[in-house]
């Protein structure tokens, strides 16, 4: 009656009421990231060495993610992140191809709110694999996040030219952009929610018998506040794991029921929507596109069985796939052409080495024309 009416609008008037405050806070929040990122770029920015961005390497490879993998997983590093201060880094450890920075490069995307920092590390980039710049990345990122922290930075006597002479070794570095204003907001309200620095591909940092960041992260991170915890994704290497061994490395392995499930599905959706619905659009201007379900069948069998848990090669056989349709103006999937695909992700390394190396210029030499060996996920 009446009164369950005037309880309605009440209760549609309250609602109302805390939208509004939803809103004013994101716009109140946006106003203060927009505030902090100024005054890092005033203030922060200028005295930093030039840090390369991670921003096309992230689109890419966040993209290359599927929705709905990989959910356990995110799940588990995201309990970890809300919940598990106790531990202060997670080490995420697999072998090359398993998909180590499109599960970095998504959690990025997905929670910018949690992983306020990243540096993704790169062997033939002598800069990437540089401790100084990965420190300096990481405090540049989290000062444009964290108030405190950004005040505190600020304060610091800082010189771009000093923070990369020979004077000014890993450690100094450190307690200059990390450890000193970090100890100086100690006694400032922590963020409610843990913020998270990530470093990928660790393994990528080895150079000439060393591994400077890994000596970095080994050494000074466990002194991190409970508030700021670290991720690290690595290929699973002795010396690494060693050294990381206190942190107790979580290793995804390819083999693992959940992780064979997601390639599974990686394929599925890659065959099925990409492959087969390109040959019949591309047949629509050709002759009509038989796909025959069993060939289609048999092919996602052969893919997984191949692949093995690794998605570099699950993904490498979709493009391969695609590319064929295209070429053939729509020709149906056959069984022949799948059986025909090399026996491990190694066979697709070695397919594109020897169309690199045959492929000639016109001064003779080998080119990179529409080659390229992509760096593992």
């Amino acid at each position: 009656g009446l009164a369950t009416a005037v309880e309605a609008l009440e209760k549609a008037k309250e609602a109302k009421g805390m939208a509004e405050e939803a809103k004013e806070g994101v716009k109140e929040a946006k106003e203060g990231l927009a505030a902090l990122e100024a005054k890092v770029a005033a203030s922060i920015t200028p005295r930093m060495p030039h840090l390369p961005s991670d921003a096309a390497i992230v689109k890419t490879k966040a993209d290359q993610h599927l929705e709905g993998t990989r959910e356990a997983l995110f799940a588990e590093i995201l309990g970890w992140a809300r919940g598990d201060r106790a531990r202060r880094a997670l080490v995420l450890a697999a072998d090359a191809g398993v998909g180590k920075s499109v599960i970095a490069a998504t959690l990025l995307r997905r929670h910018p709110e949690i992983f306020v920092a990243h540096h993704f590390c790169l062997h033939t980039d002598a800069t990437k694999r540089d401790p100084k710049i990965m420190l300096c990345t990481l405090a540049k990122q989290l000062a444009a996040t964290h108030a405190p922290f950004a005040e505190a930075l600020a304060r610091q006597e800082l010189s771009k030219d000093e923070i990369m002479s020979i004077r000014w070794n890993a450690k100094e570095v450190y307690d200059r952009v990390l450890g000193a204003p970090l100890a100086e907001c100690a006694d400032d309200q922590p963020p409610k929610q843990r913020l998270v620095l990530l470093v990928d591909a660790l393994d990528e940092c080895e150079h000439e018998d060393s591994n400077r960041v890994l000596d970095v992260i080994a050494e000074h991170f466990p002194e991190l506040p409970a508030w700021l915890g670290v991720l690290v994704t690595t290929r699973p290497e002795t010396p690494i794991l060693k050294k990381l061994a206190d942190l107790e490395p979580r290793e995804l392995k390819a083999d693992d029921a959940s992780n064979r499930d997601d390639v599974r599905a990686f394929l599925e959706a890659g065959v099925r929507g990409r492959v087969v619905k390109g040959a019949i659009v591309a047949a629509r201007d050709a002759a009509p596109c038989r796909v025959v379900e069993a060939d289609v069948q048999a092919a996602l069998a052969t893919l997984d069985e191949r692949a093995n848990g690794i998605f570099l090669y699950a993904r490498y056989a979709v493009l391969q796939l695609e590319r064929s349709v295209k070429e053939q103006e729509g020709r149906p999937l056959t069984r022949a052409e799948v059986d025909a695909f090399p026996a491990d992700v190694g066979g697709f390394y070695g397919e594109q080495l020897t169309r690199l190396l045959g492929r000639k210029g016109d001064d003779g030499k080998a080119t990179l024309e529409g080659v390229e060996l992509e760096r593992s996920v």
